[in-house]
């Protein structure tokens, strides 16, 4: 009976919207509707701190099955909050011991490892919600997007601010012609990005602390000296890990004028112009733009990873292909 209750409920996370449209903040809800409303799912977690912090309130409801942490210190929150779960520092282990029994992985980690870590969850048919920005460049979004199709999961990224009232008023002021023809929408931020300013700096080596593995915790990336600028929380503002003010806040500013005017259907162009104190980008209707490949990190060919079989993409600059494959190693 255990069995067929299992595969039920994860036959319905995978074909369900409903589930999609519960992850809400301020609560972050699992889905409740449908045959599984009264069933608890089996949830884990890739990176057990930090924004994770948002969900534990309403995971504490269903069975927590595991952590994945590379910071003893980062994780804590999420040690207490399950001391049940089974804890691990790769996730790529984590993955391969409990894979055939979770219905869904949350992933909290820094932008640069989003896409391995969303990339294995859905391949396993295991539902997915990302924090934002869902990837560290735009040949990831892509592959995601063939992923999605491929392999059939439901997927969600973690743009909390589009579920809060705001948001909705906006669309509806559009529709009822309150603000007239729009015709330029301009989105800022103050969060200055130095990123490319931090690309020309070399941060010196300092002790890695007990309490973290740097060679997990850099994933894909390269393996620079450990520096606390860099972990726990500044690697926002290095190409390497994060996108700097746009890639953290453009989700949210752009996500204002896309929600109103549907991008997926009408032609658009962005141009993005940044100032000593601010990142401002100017949307308007025009002609749609082919994006470049990668936005963050210089070109580079690797072999194509033997799990895209099937499905045609390019190769990816800047993730290992070892690192799309279950490994004992942060390094290839």
């Amino acid at each position: 009976m255990e069995t067929v209750e299992r595969l039920s409920r994860r036959a319905y996370l995978k074909a369900s919207a409903a589930v999609g449209a519960a992850f809400v903040l301020p609560r972050f809800a699992i889905g409740r509707a449908g045959p599984s409303a009264n069933s608890k799912i089996n949830v884990a977690l890739i990176g057990a701190g930090g924004i994770a912090k948002t969900c534990y309130r309403d995971c504490r409801e269903h069975n927590v099955v595991a952590l994945a942490e590379v910071d003893e210190v980062r994780g804590a929150g999420g040690f207490e909050a399950f001391p049940r779960a089974k804890r691990y520092r790769d996730f790529r282990k984590l993955l391969d011991a409990h894979g055939k029994e979770l219905d869904l992985v949350i992933v909290n980690t820094p932008d640069h490892t989003h896409f391995p870590a969303t990339y294995m969850a859905m391949e396993r048919g295991i539902a997915v919600h990302t924090q934002k920005p869902l990837t560290h460049n735009i040949w990831q979004a892509r592959t995601l997007q063939k992923a999605y199709h491929k392999f059939g999961v439901h997927t969600v990224m973690g743009n909390q601010g589009h579920n809060f009232e705001g948001m909705r008023q906006i669309r509806e002021w559009y529709e009822a012609g309150l603000i007239g023809e729009v015709r330029e929408v301009h989105a800022w931020t103050n969060r200055t990005t130095t990123n490319t300013l931090n690309a020309k700096v070399t941060l010196p080596a300092e002790p890695i602390p007990d309490t973290l593995d740097w060679d997990l915790w850099t994933g894909p990336a390269k393996l620079n000296p450990y520096n606390s600028k860099l972990c726990p929380s500044g690697w926002r503002w290095w190409w390497d890990y994060g996108l700097g003010g746009l890639g953290d806040i453009g989700c949210h500013t752009l996500d204002i004028p896309s929600m109103p005017w549907d991008w997926d259907t009408r032609p658009w162009s962005t141009r993005t112009t940044r100032s000593t104190s601010s990142i401002s980008t100017t949307t308007s209707p025009g002609r749609k733009p082919e994006l470049p490949m990668c936005t963050s990190i210089p070109p580079q060919a690797i072999s194509r990873p033997s799990q895209f079989t099937g499905m045609k993409v390019d190769t990816c600059p800047g993730c290992p292909t070892a690192w799309l494959s279950s490994m004992g190693s942060g390094r290839s």
